[in-house]
């Protein structure tokens, strides 16, 4: 079966001018059809200006794909006028798409049902159980077997119900006034507006990237942090032109790239017999955070340190250093639960901070009015 997009449109419309009894198309008329369709599809040729181009000898290699037992076996008549041939169905009822789907197709289908069926508890999500549903009668294969594939999920997130909406601002450039309640400002109230670009998860958690008006700074916030929004479908929105998302991440451990800070070469060493277990077992990469964030980096580096004060991780460090590698679900146990913990003690700190700049303004302001005589001293 058709290996590639291009490919598929390609059958669909050469199978469209087969079942045509009003209309002969010769070969000329079938390259004019196919490349009609992937123009539609495609659109114009990246930089160029041009439609894609379909050559005759293509054609030509569709027809036979078409009418051999890989492809569907179409009963294709070509017809004479002068010197010229025109193709046709025998049959005008015939069409490729009315075909059963092969073993392999079936097959290919099922997995993806059984991929797109981890939505089915989520609320706003409520349209895959039908979408499912319609495949599996339109094409015969409900599956009378137990699910075989799980994904992970965290059935304690909260927000997931913004998902939903969140993603369609998102994809239709809508800006939004968001109701926010960050862990790290004083856990009082915000309200953000926010032009949405990408969204992502990380951690079983879910994060939408956007532009902060109030920032004038493209960050992130995360669903669960939502208390409410609303569309300013009124309000211009400004598009991203800073940031490519398909590589944002490839560099960073969690979702967040300060500014300022250069990217490191990380190097882990494991023993001949840990390797193996290693490149099959990932690294969750906020349990590596934390497990570098540890006091035993640090004692590590104490014992092999010599003759300074200041802490440097050389690479030979680096490499000798031991690293516990529990299982997966060990590691994501342990990474949610000392980001929900610090993010509690970082919200406390800064409380904390505030109030000391607060009682260093008052102290300040104190003695300027005793010096100056403002304030009288009993």
């Amino acid at each position: 079966m058709p290996t590639n997009k291009n490919a598929s449109i390609r059958y669909q419309a050469l199978d469209r001018c087969f079942q045509n009894r009003n209309k002969r198309f010769f070969i000329e008329d079938l390259i004019d059809a196919c490349n009609e369709a992937l123009y539609e599809f495609n659109g114009l040729r990246k930089g160029t200006g041009e439609r894609s181009s379909v050559k005759r000898r293509q054609i030509f290699d569709d027809i036979r794909y078409m009418e051999s037992k890989a492809g569907w076996q179409i009963p294709l008549e070509r017809k004479r006028e002068g010197k010229r041939i025109y193709y046709r169905y025998k049959d005008p009822n015939f069409s490729i798409k009315m075909q059963p789907l092969t073993k392999r197709e079936a097959e290919q289908l099922n997995a993806t049902i059984q991929a797109i069926s981890r939505y089915r508890d989520l609320p706003s999500y409520g349209w895959v159980e039908e979408i499912i549903a319609n495949l599996e009668n339109r094409f015969d294969i409900k599956d009378k077997k137990t699910n075989v594939v799980g994904f992970e999920k965290n059935d304690r997130l909260k927000g997931i119900w913004n998902l939903t909406k969140i993603l369609d601002a998102t994809s239709s450039r809508i800006v939004l006034k968001v109701k926010y309640r960050s862990y790290n400002e004083h856990s009082q109230e915000q309200n953000i507006i926010f032009h949405p670009y990408y969204v992502r998860q990380y951690n079983n958690r879910w994060f939408v990237f956007g532009l902060r008006e109030d920032k004038n700074r493209i960050s992130n916030l995360a669903l669960d942090r939502i208390i409410d929004f609303e569309k300013l479908e009124d309000v211009p929105y400004h598009r991203n032109r800073e940031i490519d998302f398909e590589h944002y991440f490839d560099d960073i451990v969690g979702i967040t790239h300060p500014n300022g800070v250069e990217k490191e070469h990380i190097v882990l060493k494991a023993t001949k017999n840990r390797f193996p277990y290693i490149v099959s077992k990932p690294i969750i990469q906020g349990y590596l955070y934390w497990s570098l964030y540890s006091d035993l980096l640090k004692k590590f580096n104490s014992y092999t340190s010599t003759g300074t004060t200041i802490l440097h991780l050389y690479q030979n460090v680096f490499e000798n250093m031991p690293l516990v590698v529990p299982s997966k679900s060990e590691q994501e146990e342990i990474s949610d639960y000392l980001d929900r913990k610090t993010k509690v003690i970082d919200a406390s700190i800064s409380k904390a901070q505030h109030q000391v700049e607060l009682l260093q303004d008052y102290k300040q302001s104190l003695i300027t009015e005793v010096v100056t005589g403002k304030r009288k001293v009993f």
